[in-house]
């Protein structure tokens, strides 16, 4: 029922009762007779009239929209709206206003027997009980979500971690003819009493985890399953530690069961800040006691699914050891079944995490294991459908690519999905002939080039193309400057965050980034920043197998080394530090009083990056040249 149509009959309501009202009080002072009644009447229609003005206050308030009880009382309304009308009627002398004006109430009397007024009020009482009731109701549910929000707030996420985050809504699915077999399998074992109760899912880089992971995280959640997401991902700020891990999945889990808050709320007015505590308080104070605080319904067992995905791409190795021993405790939980999915690629950290936890904790299936030609099959069917967009967007021929091409696609792509979707828009560039790019990817494909060589060299080899040395030289130089940084950022800049922090011209960042569409994510929204489509790139540019031979390899210390300086050299800019930087004029000023535009405007994108992170990336690039702009840093504006 739309919000319009109930405000619509309040209104209504509103109006007609204090028209009834406006009578009963006319009567009372002309007519002698059924005093009492006429009394009795307008107490009634004032006190309607009342509940609903608080009505309609409710709806035109900021949580209007959200009063779903009273949201649903159209029949109720329409009602009272029908009930009134017929009482104004009644109460109308003759036939109409002209007749009442003509002949004076003083002539006449009470139109209404006492049987008749107290089935009108026996009407108006029911009604007013019932919008009082949903006011009630809406006005519980709206203070628990207010007091849930508060509570809530003393969680902070890692933004972007949660599966369906907004930045994540361009990323893929399984094509439906995709993984059908492995998919099946996952979904069996959440759903089988005696399954274990962590499900680890791994393959080497670019074999399709994440896409997989993504892919059930939403059947999960529309079979209502889902208790929280998290997806890891090295240089997206806190999506790269487990700082915030069980914080943003107590997040998640309270939103989407309620019937956890009052543990939860326990363990925060307990310990204020959970949030900072040890990796062990935070799991037992917010997971673990909650979810064995939920009571089974009779005969039915609640089903939770938590989907991590990447854990490889957590960067402390001893916090995914610290985490996994964590996760194994879950097997204590009983009352539900509470189920684990865990993707990663099979390093040793985790591997020996797994090893500790247990075969009886849970079960693990490797992509590798998969056969060849179900793996085969699966990329056949995604390039299908990709390639076939692209014949059609670029109207191609209806058999492009030919079929001895298609199949070494394929057999090349096999077992990484990364080669196929880079491939896929590599091919899909609107800049370039299909055709032309499909010549490059062949042409590697047909050297005795790794498979990630295969992935990511036909790229590079178009940005060289038409390029004497001299403007390649200069090319190079661009791209490892603002590349090489891009990878080694700690959390993803914009575009115009990139050309400030580096002191690059915002057209050399757009240039050098306009023929990367296939390995990055490149907004074509400024506000938003620049992401790596996938981490094997990262991986690609740092393998230190790659010198000399490479010509775009990125030395990752040297990398780091100048974000350093740069952020360094940042500070010492006029005006990027300087006290009350926000000109608030108030240095008490709390945070929660400073908006968000205030705090952009006065603290841009790469000056929040470089005071988070400068340090960060000093201590990795093991020194190098950094001590002078590091004192004149500490001389002039630490204090800042």
């Amino acid at each position: 029922m739309a919000g319009l149509d109930v405000a619509a009959g309040v209104i209504a309501v509103v109006e007609i009762s204090a028209k009834v009202a406006g009578l009963c009080y006319r009567y009372s002072r002309e007519v002698a007779d059924a005093k009492s009644d006429i009394e009795r009447l307008e107490n009634h229609v004032e006190r309607l009239l009342s509940t609903f003005k608080e009505l309609e206050k409710a709806l035109d308030g900021q949580h209007g929209n959200k009063l779903r009880a009273t949201q649903h009382l159209r029949v109720d309304i329409d009602s009272c709206c029908s009930n009134m009308h017929n009482l104004e009627e009644k109460l109308k002398m003759g036939k109409g206003r002209k007749t009442m004006h003509r002949v004076g109430l003083r002539a006449l009397s009470w139109p209404l027997t006492r049987s008749d007024t107290n089935k009108a009020i026996e009407r108006i009482t029911a009604s007013q009980e019932v919008i009082k009731l949903a006011l009630q109701i809406d006005t519980a549910t709206t203070v628990q979500k207010i007091d849930l929000d508060l509570d809530l707030a003393k969680l902070p996420l890692a933004d972007g971690a949660a599966f369906d985050a907004y930045q994540n809504q361009h990323d893929t699915h399984c094509h439906p003819d995709t993984r059908v077999a492995l998919l099946d399998d996952i979904l069996r074992w959440s759903k089988d009493p005696r399954g274990k109760c962590i499900y680890w899912l791994s393959g080497m880089a670019g074999t399709g985890k994440s896409t997989i992971a993504r892919t059930l995280a939403h059947k999960f959640a529309a079979t209502g399953d889902l208790a929280a997401s998290f997806f890891f991902k090295r240089g997206e700020g806190d999506r790269g530690s487990a700082k915030r891990f069980f914080p943003t999945i107590a997040n998640q889990m309270v939103r989407r069961r309620p019937k956890l808050v009052p543990a939860v709320r326990t363990t925060i007015e307990q310990s204020p800040d959970i949030s900072e505590k040890q990796m062990k308080d935070q799991f037992e104070g917010l997971v673990l006691r909650p979810l064995t605080s939920i009571k089974s319904r009779t005969g039915f067992t609640d089903l939770l699914v938590i989907v991590i995905d990447a854990l490889d791409e957590c960067e402390n190795d001893n916090d995914v050891r610290i985490l996994l021993r964590l996760l194994s405790q879950a097997q204590r939980i009983e009352n539900i079944r509470f189920r684990i999915l865990v993707t990663s690629r099979p390093e040793f950290p985790i591997q020996l995490g797994f090893n500790e936890m247990g075969q009886k904790a849970h079960q693990d299936f490797h992509l590798h294991e998969i056969a060849e030609d179900t793996i085969d099959h699966d990329i056949s069917a995604y390039l299908t459908n990709e390639l076939k967009k692209i014949q059609i967007a670029r109207s191609l021929e209806a058999d492009w690519p030919e079929a001895a091409i298609f199949r070494d696609l394929v057999q090349r792509a096999s077992p990484l999905f990364i080669f196929a979707a880079t491939t896929c828009r590599f091919l899909g560039d609107p800049d370039w002939d299909p055709q032309k790019q499909l010549e490059i990817v062949l042409r590697y494909s047909q050297n005795e080039a790794s498979n990630l060589d295969s992935t990511y060299l036909p790229v590079f080899d178009r940005l060289l193309s038409n390029c004497d040395n001299r403007k390649a030289g200069v090319l190079i130089d661009e791209f490892i400057r603002i590349v090489g940084s891009i990878v080694v950022f700690q959390e993803p800049l914009p575009v115009t965050g990139i050309s400030r922090l580096l002191e690059v011209t915002r057209g050399t960042v757009d240039r050098r980034l306009s023929r990367l569409h296939s390995v990055l994510d490149v907004p074509t929204d400024t506000v938003q920043p620049v992401r790596l489509l996938h981490l094997s790139f990262r991986d690609f540019l740092l393998d230190p197998t790659k010198q000399p031979n490479f010509k775009f390899w990125v030395d990752e210390y040297q990398a780091h080394n100048f974000v350093a300086r740069q952020c360094l050299q940042l500070f010492s800019r006029p005006d990027v530090l300087k006290q009350d930087i926000c000109d608030l004029g108030s240095p008490g000023a709390l945070r929660s009083t400073i908006s968000n535009q205030t705090l952009e405007q006065s603290l841009p994108a790469e000056v929040q990056y470089a005071c988070r992170y400068w340090i960060e990336h000093a201590a990795q690039s093991k020194g190098g040249d950094l001590w002078d702009s590091a004192y004149k840093f500490f001389k002039v504006s630490f204090i800042y």
